[in-house]
């Protein structure tokens, strides 16, 4: 990378990372023209312990301890139900013990722990007691490789399965990391996959894959072989079995019960806050009784059911009162210096004075104008307009500072200006809107009314695959920059490629 450019990616990382620590009071924040200004540490607001951040699965120990995977805190929380004691280990970073957005937690026959490094592409073991043991894997698509590791189970044999999100297939390694076989690649044939997200083992070795853009399940022998599909569930991802072989998988907001050849034995859950209810569940647990454990990612939870699906209990709850945050995921500053935060698990948008006191907040959960489903970014523009990206509703909402609603657009799809969970913003000083639309791989461009100007596709040049922008930020020529998990590249705006 060229040294003119280092300062722009580091003001980038800073961004990037703030995203999912306590928010600060600073003295200034970059804006669009992504300027380099120097950060002054003043004091923080928002935040509690002992919270789920982002549960995106979960695993329970041979002890009976509740083992949760924290995307966005970067750590795992352990629960133990009948003392109703936490713990944490693991914290932002590549190190080993560190996690960049963990993903999958699976527990071999003496208790260890496996997890899924996403943003780290690799695996990391532990003991029962979150004690690093080893790690393997790195960035690329070889045997061993991965880009984008996320589901992952054990066998009764303690072979371990990696569903292999961006390289489109499932990896086969023993308990020591040791690599031993792959199958699949991209497609929607029969052992074709689009962005495999889950997986599950039975205990007679059979392998479920949840083939998350291809809207089906597809079964496996443990080597591999084809067996049987079962379409028409929409971007199904958490999976898990149980002592009967059955298949757990969410599908929507609801959890279904399968039988291992493929009929439905039960269904639950629907969208919202209450009991039973989901708001984007990720992971699914089996405890030794068949209790079924839910990662209410949203509603930041995990839920307790019986085999049926009755509800028993939860873990976790979300800080909701004024000046406190569940999941804060952008923020941005306006010519006053107040400061618009995205509270992405209360959906809602919240805004102090640059010293941290609350002024107001506006936005609650779900679909109609001024309402949010998983709120990821905001921006101020220089007209004085504020624009947020609703991921889960799949679309960009525009607001005057003071929370009024002004237009909308997009919807889930893959056609021009339509978004499949887009997560980042940005504005250059001429008004004109970027989006980084993550799931169908590319950066939108609108004018301030929402009306298209063009789109391009972004390239892991390296491997010619399409990889998923994160975040995006223009500076005062400009040129494009592009977050991606382990890299930023850079485009003129009009999405020509400049450098990475």
């Amino acid at each position: 990378m060229q040294k003119s450019n280092i300062l722009i990616v580091l003001v980038l990382t800073v961004l990037l990372l703030s995203l999912n620590l306590n928010v600060r009071s600073i003295d200034a924040i970059v804006s669009a023209d992504t300027r380099a200004e120097e950060y002054v540490f003043h004091r923080s607001w928002g935040g509690e312990e002992g919270q789920l951040f982002g549960p995106f699965d979960v695993e329970i120990g041979i002890d009976g301890v509740i083992y949760v995977v924290n995307n966005l805190s970067h750590n795992i929380t352990m629960i133990t139900p009948g003392e109703r004691t936490f713990k944490i280990f693991g914290e932002f970073g590549s190190n080993p013990g560190q996690f960049d957005g963990p993903c999958g937690i699976a527990r071999d026959s003496v208790g260890n722990i496996y997890v899924s490094d996403i943003g780290n592409h690799r695996i990391q073991k532990f003991s029962a007691e979150g004690s690093f043991i080893l790690e393997w894997g790195s960035y690329g698509n070889v045997g061993g490789q991965f880009i984008g590791p996320c589901g992952i189970d054990i066998d009764n044999n303690d072979k371990v399965f990696v569903a292999d999100i961006a390289n489109d297939r499932i990896q086969k390694f023993n308990k020591f990391g040791t690599y031993l076989s792959q199958w699949g690649n991209y497609g929607t044939g029969d052992g074709q996959f689009q962005k495999p997200n889950g997986l599950a083992v039975d205990n007679l070795g059979y392998v479920y894959v949840a083939d998350t853009f291809n809207n089906r399940i597809q079964k496996f022998t443990n080597d591999g072989i084809y067996v049987a599909q079962w379409n028409s569930y929409f971007s199904p991802s958490g999976m898990a079995v149980d002592a009967y072989n059955n298949l757990y998988f969410e599908s929507e907001n609801i959890v279904y019960k399968m039988n291992s050849s493929g009929s439905v034995l039960v269904q639950w859950g629907s969208y919202g806050t209450g009991d039973g209810q989901f708001s984007s569940p990720r992971g699914i647990g089996i405890d030794a009784l068949n209790n079924v454990y839910v990662a209410d990612e949203l509603n930041q939870r995990v839920q307790k059911f019986t085999s049926g699906g009755t509800f028993l209990t939860q873990y976790g709850s979300r800080l909701h009162a004024d000046g406190q945050f569940n999941s804060h995921q952008g923020i941005t500053k306006d010519n006053d210096g107040f400061v618009y935060v995205a509270d992405k698990i209360n959906n809602r948008v919240q805004k102090f004075t640059s010293d941290g006191a609350f002024v107001t907040h506006w936005g609650s959960q779900g679909k109609e104008n001024g309402q949010f489903n998983g709120l990821n970014d905001i921006v101020f523009d220089p007209n004085g307009y504020l624009y947020v990206v609703d991921t889960q509703n799949h679309r960009i909402q525009k607001f005057l500072l003071d929370g009024t609603f002004v237009t909308k657009w997009g919807t889930n799809g893959s056609n021009p200006g339509e978004f499949i969970y887009p997560l980042g913003i940005g504005v250059d000083n001429n008004g004109f809107i970027y989006v980084a639309d993550t799931d169908n791989h590319r950066i939108q461009k609108f004018d301030p009314t929402g009306t298209l100007i063009l789109y391009w596709d972004c390239y892991d040049l390296e491997f010619n695959k399409l990889i998923l922008p994160q975040s995006v930020a223009i500076d005062n020529q400009g040129f494009v920059f592009v977050a991606f998990r382990d890299r930023i590249q850079k485009y003129t705006s009009n999405g020509s490629y400049v450098l990475e």
